[in-house]
């Protein structure tokens, strides 16, 4: 499991710019809070209020934004590890069906 020991408000504004440097919409948005909540360190902040499961699915059509989350999500991932030593061998595997969704990490951060 993830856990950081930055504490919410950090995270809560890694999430904020985020959102808002990539644009998401409502529903993309739900989805890096929910991945923000895993962050949380039990011990330290308590678990978050809507704190559900580690896993969560995102589907759907050709054209969504689902490629485009993942970035977001790796950006704001890299973004927390960038700022909390227990994150420094943070290692993120991507697999993707398509060469499109390997081209958009290519873009963002190369």
């Amino acid at each position: 499991m993830l856990r950081t020991s930055l504490p919410w408000e950090t995270i809560e504004g890694f999430a904020k710019d985020t959102i808002s440097r990539f644009c998401l919409n409502d529903d993309q948005e739900k989805v890096v809070w929910r991945c923000a909540n895993w962050l949380v360190c039990d011990e330290t902040n308590g678990l978050r209020e809507g704190r559900e499961r580690d896993c969560v699915l995102v589907h759907g059509v050709f054209g969504s934004g689902k490629s485009y989350l993942l970035v977001a999500l790796v950006f704001f991932l890299v973004k927390c590890a960038q700022n909390d030593v227990s994150l420094a061998y943070l290692k993120i595997f991507i697999c993707a069906v398509t060469n499109v969704a390997g081209g958009k990490f290519h873009f963002f951060f190369f």
